[in-house]
């Protein structure tokens, strides 16, 4: 509130501090460096890290979530299925942007259902039109759908607002080759 959002805001999407992501300040450290390591295509240091993370607090959805998304980006996609499973069971424990990046993952990954996992995802660029993640996530499913020119084009908004992550970037690249 103090700086500077909106009353309907905070009231559609307040989650109690001890509720969202995690009470571990040790665990939240963890999860940052997974997630810069992430950032740069690290995934192997970043499994290590993400798993203390939930090692630390085991009820850390997104950890979960990231952590699964390590493991599919490194082509073990058991492992990771088994971590979207953990992260969807957990949920309810984590913000609204962390839930809509694990509802998205876990339709993509675990059901198989991209469109699903799409449409998600579109939402969550209509909810938080500033947050690279969301296009990224819409950019990579149009990937795996075929949808190129629709994957430039998100993997483009996803590289305008979050220059600094490999992954919009990785996601213009196979846009523009398929």
């Amino acid at each position: 509130k103090r700086i500077g959002e909106s009353q309907q805001s905070l009231k559609t999407f307040d989650v109690s501090i001890e509720q969202a992501t995690t009470s571990s300040l040790e665990a939240l450290r963890a999860y940052q460096l997974g997630l810069d390591l992430r950032a740069h295509s690290k995934n192997v240091e970043a499994r290590d890290v993400l798993k203390t993370a939930i090692t630390l607090d085991p009820d850390f959805a997104i950890a979960y979530a990231q952590l699964g998304s390590t493991y599919s980006n490194l082509g073990e996609p058991s492992y990771a299925r088994q971590y979207f499973e953990k992260a969807f069971a957990l949920r309810a424990r984590a913000t609204e942007p962390e839930r809509l990046y694990i509802t998205g993952r876990y339709f993509d990954i675990v059901t198989g259902e991209r469109e699903k996992g799409s449409e998600n995802s579109k939402l969550w660029t209509e909810i938080y039109p500033n947050d690279w993640k969301a296009y990224n996530a819409l950019a990579n499913n149009a990937v795996l759908l075929g949808r190129y020119q629709t994957a430039v084009d998100n993997a483009r908004k996803a590289v305008e607002l979050g220059p600094s992550q490999d992954f919009g970037s990785s996601n213009l690249l196979m846009g523009f080759m398929g």
